[in-house]
């Protein structure tokens, strides 16, 4: 915390802070879920935007007890953060699959999707009016320029297979878009027909997609002439907090590595109280 409130003094204008870290391992949840109660306890007026990553459930996490620390993690990121960005491993590894065409992504090519999630929603911190681009996704290393549209652009992200948090495809309920900004970048006007059609939107009187144009980059060449980004609060992020919670009862029910957390009694105390929420 010294080094954060010295850093915090030299800065001429602080917005914020940006907090990356991982809800499975101990580091990350338990680490870093102190730094954030500090962080708000200390600058009670500042924004905290959190890029949280969820272990690949699909796959054996390195971390036996993740499910126990995504559970406390999700505690502190109710209380103390102002946005949540939620990123689901097993999403970018299906993402980078199918847009890289690559049946094995590479640790660059899920660094590539990161890197330009971080980008572009933090762009309207860092500079006045430019939007780093971020869909459609592309190879990084391609030259020349893809024709797209503002439909093709607004569909892809409205698509499940487009989001960064694995949603489940048999569910028996439908999900719904609570509230969500779309960030368009490109060779758009205001005339646009096709953003008046979407603001407009018949089904709903109050839209819940707000459209946000912004300008290129003069300093980047673009790879496509229509690009956007989506920031959603969507219901279809239960079923990732279902999964979790399906492995927490589990681990829970057998009292499966709780020595653990036996030194920790406000840890332990708050788990006992989980499971006999589920059970009643």
């Amino acid at each position: 915390m010294d080094i954060i409130e010295r850093e915090s003094e030299n800065s001429d204008q602080m917005d914020g802070f940006l907090f990356t870290h991982s809800v499975s391992g101990g580091t990350g949840s338990g680490m870093g879920s102190l730094i954030l109660e500090k962080i708000r306890d200390r600058f009670p007026k500042k924004v905290i935007q959190t890029y949280s990553v969820f272990a690949n459930h699909e796959d054996t996490s390195d971390v036996i007890v993740h499910p126990y620390n995504s559970v406390l993690s999700m505690e502190r990121l109710i209380d103390y953060p102002d946005h949540v960005i939620v990123i689901d491993n097993a999403a970018l590894n299906r993402l980078a699959a199918g847009k890289f065409e690559t049946q094995q992504p590479t640790f660059d090519h899920i660094n590539s999707l990161v890197t330009r999630i971080m980008s572009t929603s933090t762009a309207m911190f860092r500079f006045d009016s430019h939007v780093l681009s971020f869909s459609p996704v592309v190879d990084p290393n391609e030259s020349f320029t893809r024709k797209t549209s503002v439909v093709d652009v607004v569909r892809n992200l409205l698509k499940p297979s487009s989001m960064m948090v694995s949603t489940a495809s048999t569910t028996k309920s439908s999900h719904c878009m609570l509230s969500a900004f779309l960030f368009l970048q490109g060779q758009i006007t205001s005339n646009d027909h096709s953003i008046n059609a979407i603001r407009r939107a018949p089904w709903d009187f109050t839209n819940p997609l707000r459209i946000l144009h912004t300008p290129s980059s003069p300093y980047i060449k673009p790879q496509y002439k229509v690009s956007g980004l989506m920031l959603n609060n969507s219901t279809s992020i239960a079923p990732l907090f279902e999964r979790i919670l399906g492995l927490f009862a589990r681990l829970r029910s057998k009292n499966a590595f709780i020595d653990r957390f036996q030194k920790e009694v406000r840890i332990l105390s708050f788990i006992r109280g989980i499971a006999w929420t589920q059970q009643w």
